[in-house]
């Protein structure tokens, strides 16, 4: 593992590492990644050289399917890597996105911002965030779980501008050190992660016990925690009942907004046909979920939306 300035900084440095590596070095190149990801995500493939290609994800899953994404990489030569995001706290097999490396001898990164809980080691690179909005949070940091130590070592040494033990510069990294200071603040939170992991826990259970499956609305509970709690409603759309909640006094988060291939900057990048993400866009909305919240606040944002979402 490779301790880094922040997650986003972190995927780009998986990119680096892959092309410093032999996995695609062409200036047209083209990475694959959802557009229903944080801008971060595509950001992070920008500041890497690469072109964004944004996929439409899984109904269910909310991810990119390793199938489909194969079909469409062998029609397009220009891919060199591909980026999958795990969202909000669901965790991403490693199995199938590994074949798919291995037979087509193209690059993945998995972008598990969210998934410090659940997230171990595997065959592809990984990259954790410890931003100061989730679930362990340092205020800014990241990790990669690099796939192998070659890997590992690789990644440290780009983090460090590219720089050897001897100061010797053969591809071109970033400064992307986790300071002092933000460690020492990982530190201390790792001594509080238990009990604040069984508080996000029963939060969570007590939002699904009150509002999963009741009026067509499903709660997001992935295998890991998350410090977003997710839900799909059937209608209106997120930001309506977003704007309808604010005005009772509870804030809520698109936190996804509409997909990254709506935002202005990232526009302009090419895509696959995308109803899936457009659909989620709609519907995905983040409650209320910190550590402050109680059972009663719970109560009152789950009887709000219920009615809200009432027949």
């Amino acid at each position: 593992m490779i301790a880094v300035a922040n997650a986003t900084a972190g995927l780009s440095l998986c990119l680096l590492a892959a092309r410093a590596a032999g996995g695609g070095n062409r200036a047209d190149g083209l990475c694959v990644l959802p557009s229903w990801t944080h801008e971060a995500t595509a950001i992070a493939v920008v500041r890497a050289g690469l072109t964004p290609w944004f996929h439409d994800v899984d109904e269910a899953s909310w991810r990119l399917d390793p199938d489909r994404v194969a079909q469409d990489i062998r029609a397009e030569p220009r891919v060199v890597h591909v980026m999958v995001t795990a969202p909000f706290g669901a965790q991403v097999p490693f199995a199938p996105w590994a074949e798919l490396s291995e037979r087509t001898g193209i690059g993945v990164t998995i972008d598990a911002a969210s998934c410090f809980d659940g997230l171990r080691g595997g065959p592809v690179d990984a990259v954790v965030s410890l931003h100061a909005t989730k679930i362990l949070g340092i205020g800014e940091g990241g990790v990669v779980v690099a796939r192998d130590a070659a890997r590992a070592s690789l990644i440290r040494r780009l983090a460090r501008f590219g720089l050897s033990e001897d100061r010797v510069i053969d591809h071109v990294g970033m400064n992307a050190k986790l300071s002092e200071y933000a460690a020492a603040v990982g530190l201390a939170a790792l001594d509080e992660w238990p009990a604040r992991r069984a508080g996000f826990a029963w939060r969570r259970e007590r939002y699904a016990a009150r509002l999963d499956g009741r009026n067509g609305i499903r709660v997001w509970r992935p295998e890991g925690l998350s410090s977003s709690l997710m839900v799909r409603l059937p209608a209106p759309t997120a930001v309506e009942t977003a704007e309808a909640l604010r005005r009772l006094g509870i804030e809520t988060r698109c936190w996804w907004q509409a997909g990254c291939h709506r935002q202005p900057a990232l526009e302009g990048f090419p895509r696959r046909p995308l109803p899936v993400t457009e659909a989620l866009a709609e519907s995905v909305l983040g409650l209320p979920y910190h550590d402050d919240l109680d059972a009663s606040a719970i109560d009152r944002v789950a009887a709000a939306l219920l009615a809200l979402t009432a027949d």
